[in-house]
C-alpha cells in the first residue's frame, strides 16, 4: 500500500518516527479528512504493546501519510521461527496481542488487517514485547460509499488469508470487534502449527479461497498438521524445539477447541472479546479448565489432577485420615499428628484441592442441586482447618482459608443452616481483616474483604436482622467504590459496586426508604447493563442485571409506580427466560424464572388480573415442583415451593374457589412445617407461616367456620405480636400483623360475635398509619385505607383510596371493600 521512511520529528518531540507515505489514490482528502476524525479515537490508546499513531497529513504532491511511533523488531511469525519458541512461549507472544486489541476495543477502534506483518515483535531488557502497528488506518482510508479494496489489490481494509467470512461477505461494512477475534484465531493457528487454517496458494483468485471459508468449517489445528507429511511435520516441530509427536499432542484437545472457538463462521459463536481469549490460553497453560472446551466433572478434575499430580495423590491420604481423627483415640491422634506434619509441607496442594471441591464442584451441582453431596467434605474441610493453624500458614493461603469458608458458608445457607453459615462468614470476615491491616494496597485483598462483608450482611439479611446486615454491606459498597477508582478500567470492579448497591438499596427499602432503595438499583444498573453489552458471556453480570430489575420493580410498585414495575418485572423475565434457554439443564436458573413468574403474578393481581396471576403462579409451581421432586434437601427450592402454595391460596381465595385455596393453604403448611423443623427460627418462614394463617382464616370465615378461623388468627396475632416486639424494625411483619388485625375485626363485626371488631382495626391502623403517611408505599396504603373504611372514616379514607386508584392498584378484594364503603371503581 505504500512505503515507510525512518524519519525524524522535530516538534513537539524530537524523536526518531516511522513515516508511512500512501500510494496516490483517487478522493485523497477525504481519506485525509477522514483519518483525522479516527486519530482522535487513536489518540486514546496508551497500550504498551500497540504502536502509536502521532501524527497524519498530505503531501505537496497530494500523497496522504502517517507518522508513528518507530519500532524495530521482526514480525511475530519470523521472530517465533528464527528463536525456535516453544509452542507456550508462542501462546505467551499472542497473549501480549490480545490484550493489545482488547485495549484498541475498549477504545471503540477495530483493527480490520490482524496478520503477522502488522505484529512487530522488539525486545526490552531480553525479552519479547508484541507491537501491533496500523490500528485504525483501515478504518481511516475505508470509503463509506463501500469503495474497498484488499491487501491484495493495494489498500489495506483486510488480508484475505487473515479476514474474518463477515468482513468479506459483506464488503467490510457489517463488521465489528468479534472480526478481529477471527483474525487473532488465524495468527493463532498459524503460530501453533506453522499452517493457515485455509491454504490461499490452492487458487490465485483470492475470492475462491475466501468463498472456500466462508461455505465450510474451519479444519481442527491437529488434524491440519497430522495431514502434513512427516519432512515438513518435523521441520515444524524442530521450529518449536520439540519433536512431531510431543507437537501433536500439544495442539490436540484443549487447543484445538480454543482455535476453533475463535474461527467460528458464525461470530456469535467465537469470543466475545479478545481478553476472553486471551484468558483461555492462560488457563490452557495453567493446566485449568477453558470455556471453548465442553465442561465436565471428569474434565475439571482431569485438569486439577495435571496441575497438583503429587497433591491429588497426598490429599487422598489426608482425607482419609480426617475422617477417621474424629473418633479421638490414641492411635488416631498419632496418625493426625502425622498428617498435620504432612499437610505443613504441602498445605499448597491439599487446599487447592479443597478449592476445587468446595469451590468449582459447588459451582457445577448448584445448577444441577444435590448439594448435600458436599457435606461430608464440608466437616473434613473444617477437621483440616482446625488441624492446620492460621499461623502455620503464608499470606496467600491465609486469603484462600477465607475464600473457602466463606464457600462452605454459602452452602450453609443454600442448606438453611444460617447459624453455621454464620460463624463459617465471621471467621472468613476476620481472617479477610487481619490481612487488610497488614497490606491495605494489595486490590485482590481488598476485593477478598468486600466480599467478606458481604457475605456476612447476607447472613444477618436471611435471619432478619436489617440493621446489622446494611452496617456489613456499607463498607462493601465504599471498598468497591474505592476499587474502582483506583482501577477505572477494570471491569470486574465495576461489577462490584453494582452487586454493592443492590444490596445496600435492599437494606435501605428493607428500612422503609423504597425511594433511596431505587437511587441504589438504579445507579447499579447504569454501571452493570453497559458491561452486559461488552461482554455476554459473563454470566454473572446477567443474573445480576436480572435481579436488580426484580429489586427495582419491587421498589417501583411500593412508590405506586406500577407501569414501571411491570416494565422492569417483564425485562426481568426476559432475561432470566433466556438464561434458562441458554441452559435448559441448569436448576438455578429455573429457580430464577419461577422466581421472576412469581413477581409478575403479583404485578397481576394489583392491576386487577386474577387470571393472569393464577397462569404466571402454575408456571412457577411446575418449576418449584420439578426442583423440589429432584432434591427435597435444596431449602431455597422447598421455600420457594412453599410460598408458591401459599400465593396460590391467596389468588384462589380472590377468584372465590375456597376449596381450591384450602388445599394449596394446606400444602403449604406442610412444607413449611418441615423446612422450619430443620432450620427453627428461621425468619423467612415465620413471615410465610404468619400468611398462610391470614389466608386460611378468610377463607374459614368465607366458609362459615367462624371457630376455626378465629382459632386460626388468634395463633398468628400471638407469634406476630412476639416477632414484632423483639425486632420493631421488621416491616414485613408489621404488615402480616396488621392485615391479621383486620381479619379479626372481620370475624368480630358480624351479629352476635361479642363486638371488638373496632378494637381490632384501631389496632391495624395504629402499626400502619405512620408508615403510610411517611414512605407511602402502595401496600402499607391499602392497609391503611382497608382499616379507615372499616372504622367508618370514608373522609379520611378517601384521599388514600383516590390514590391508590390513580396508582393502578385494583386488587380485587380491595375494590370490593371500596365499593361497599361507598366508593365507586374508577380507572
Amino acid at each position: 500500500m505504500g512505503v515507510v521512511y525512518l524519519a525524524e520529528q522535530d516538534e513537539p518531540v524530537r524523536r526518531e518516527v516511522a513515516l508511512k507515505l500512501l500510494r496516490a489514490g483517487t478522493k485523497t482528502h477525504e481519506i485525509v479528512a477522514r483519518f483525522e476524525s479516527e486519530r482522535h479515537a487513536l489518540e486514546l490508546m496508551e497500550h504498551p504493546n500497540i504502536t502509536r499513531v502521532f501524527d497524519a497529513g498530505v503531501t505537496d504532491d497530494g500523497l496522504p501519510y502517517f507518522v508513528m511511533e518507530r519500532v524495530s523488531g521482526v514480525s511475530i511469525t519470523d521472530y517465533a521461527t528464527a528463536r525456535c519458541l516453544t509452542t507456550r512461549d508462542r501462546l505467551k507472544l499472542l497473549i501480549q496481542v490480545c490484550r493489545a486489541v482488547q485495549h484498541a476495543h475498549q477504545k471503540g477502534v477495530i483493527h480490520r488487517d490482524i496478520k503477522p506483518s502488522n505484529v512487530i515483535v522488539t525486545e526490552v531488557d531480553g525479552n519479547p514485547v508484541c507491537k501491533v502497528i496500523d490500528f485504525g488506518i483501515a478504518k481511516a482510508i475505508t470509503s463509506p460509499a463501500g469503495d474497498i479494496r484488499l491487501t491484495a489489490t493495494g489498500m489495506v481494509v483486510g488480508t484475505p488469508a487473515y479476514m474474518s467470512p463477515e468482513q468479506f461477505i459483506s464488503d467490510g461494512l457489517d463488521i465489528d470487534t468479534r472480526s478481529d477475534i477471527y483474525s487473532l484465531g488465524v495468527l493463532l493457528y498459524e503460530l501453533v502449527t506453522g499452517v493457515l487454517p485455509f491454504d490461499p496458494s490452492v487458487s490465485s483468485d483470492w475470492r475462491a479461497v475466501m468463498a472456500q471459508r466462508a461455505s465450510g468449517e474451519v479444519p481442527p489445528p491437529s488434524a491440519q498438521f497430522r495431514a502434513l507429511d512427516m519432512p515438513r511435520r518435523r521441520a515444524l516441530a524442530l521450529q518449536r524445539s520439540t519433536d512431531p509427536e510431543s507437537l501433536q499432542r500439544a495442539i490436540s484437545g484443549d487447543l484445538d477447541h480454543i482455535i476453533l472457538k475463535s474461527l467460528g463462521n458464525d461470530r456469535e459463536q467465537r469470543y466475545s472479546s479478545a481478553s476472553a481469549l486471551a484468558r483461555d490460553l492462560e488457563h490452557y497453560m495453567a493446566h485449568e479448565p477453558v470455556s471453548a472446551r465442553p465442561t465436565s466433572r471428569t474434565y475439571r478434575l482431569r485438569m486439577f489432577v495435571r496441575r497438583h499430580r503429587g497433591g491429588v495423590a497426598f490429599v487422598s491420604v489426608l482425607l482419609a485420615l480426617l475422617v477417621t481423627v474424629a473418633i479421638g483415640a490414641t492411635v488416631q491422634a498419632r496418625r493426625l499428628a502425622r498428617a498435620r506434619a504432612t499437610a505443613v509441607a504441602r498445605q499448597k496442594q491439599a487446599e487447592g484441592l479443597i478449592d476445587f471441591m468446595i469451590n468449582d464442584l459447588q459451582q457445577k451441582l448448584a445448577p444441577i442441586g444435590k448439594l448435600d453431596l458436599l457435606d461430608d467434605f464440608g466437616r473434613a474441610t473444617l477437621r483440616y482447618f482446625a488441624a492446620v493453624p492460621e499461623s502455620d500458614l503464608s499470606a496467600d493461603e491465609l486469603m484462600r482459608r477465607s475464600t473457602a469458608l466463606h464457600q462452605l458458608g454459602n452452602l450453609r445457607m443454600t442448606q438453611g443452616r444460617l447459624p453455621a453459615a454464620a460463624q463459617l462468614m465471621q471467621q472468613s470476615l476476620d481472617i479477610a481483616t487481619q490481612l487488610n491491616a497488614q497490606d491495605s494496597s494489595n486490590s485482590e485483598w481488598q476485593l477478598g474483604l468486600a466480599h467478606a462483608h458481604f457475605n456476612v450482611g447476607q447472613v444477618e439479611w436471611a435471619r432478619g436482622n436489617v440493621d446489622a446486615a446494611v452496617a456489613q454491606f456499607e463498607p462493601f459498597v465504599r471498598i468497591s467504590d474505592r476499587l474502582m477508582a483506583q482501577y477505572p478500567d477494570s471491569l470486574a470492579f465495576r461489577a462490584e459496586v453494582a452487586y454493592a448497591l443492590n444490596n445496600l438499596g435492599l437494606a435501605r427499602e428493607a428500612k422503609g426508604d423504597a425511594k433511596a432503595g431505587l437511587a441504589a438499583y438504579r445507579r447499579a444498573l447504569a454501571i452493570l447493563e453497559p458491561l452486559v453489552l461488552r461482554d455476554t458471556s459473563q454470566q454473572a453480570w446477567i443474573v445480576a442485571q436480572a435481579a436488580l430489575h426484580n429489586a427495582a420493580g419491587v421498589a417501583e410498585r411500593k412508590l405506586g409506580l406500577l407501569d414501571d414495575a411491570l416494565r422492569d418485572h417483564e425485562q426481568e423475565l426476559a432475561i432470566k427466560q433466556s438464561l434458562v434457554r441458554r441452559d435448559p439443564l441448569n436448576r438455578e436458573w429455573q429457580r430464577y424464572l419461577a422466581i421472576a413468574h412469581t413477581y409478575m403474578s403479583d404485578m397481576r393481581l394489583w392491576r386487577g388480573n386474577v387470571a393472569g396471576a393464577t397462569a404466571e403462579l402454575d408456571s412457577a409451581h411446575a418449576i418449584y415442583s420439578a426442583l423440589v421432586a429432584f432434591d427435597s434437601t435444596n431449602t431455597s427450592w422447598s421455600g420457594g415451593l412453599a410460598n408458591n402454595e401459599q400465593r396460590l391460596g391467596e389468588v384462589q381465595l380472590e377468584r372465590g374457589d375456597l376449596a381450591g385455596a384450602l388445599r394449596e393453604l394446606d400444602l403449604a403448611s406442610r412444607h413449611i412445617a418441615r423446612l422450619s423443623a430443620k432450620n427453627p427460627g428461621s425468619v423467612a418462614m415465620q413471615r410465610n407461616e404468619a400468611a398462610v394463617g391470614n389466608a386460611r382464616a378468610r377463607v374459614y370465615m368465607r366458609l362459615g367456620r367462624t371457630t376455626e378461623a378465629v382459632s386460626s388468627i388468634a395463633q398468628v396475632i400471638k407469634a406476630g405480636e412476639a416477632a414484632l416486639a423483639s425486632k420493631p424494625g421488621d416491616l414485613s411483619r408489621r404488615r402480616l400483623l396488621a392485615d391479621s388485625y383486620l381479619i379479626r375485626g372481620d370475624l368480630l363485626a358480624g351479629p352476635a360475635r361479642g363486638g371488638g371488631a373496632t378494637t381490632a382495626w384501631a389496632r391495624a391502623l395504629v402499626l400502619v398509619d405512620s408508615l403510610a403517611r411517611s414512605t407511602r408505599e402502595t401496600d402499607f396504603l391499602a392497609l391503611q385505607a382497608g382499616a379507615m373504611l372499616r372504622l367508618g372514616g370514608g373522609a379520611d379514607a378517601k384521599p388514600v383510596v383516590d390514590e391508590l386508584f390513580r396508582r393502578g392498584y385494583r386488587r380485587p378484594s380491595f375494590v370490593e371493600l371500596a365499593r361497599v364503603k361507598g366508593f365507586a371503581r374508577t380507572t
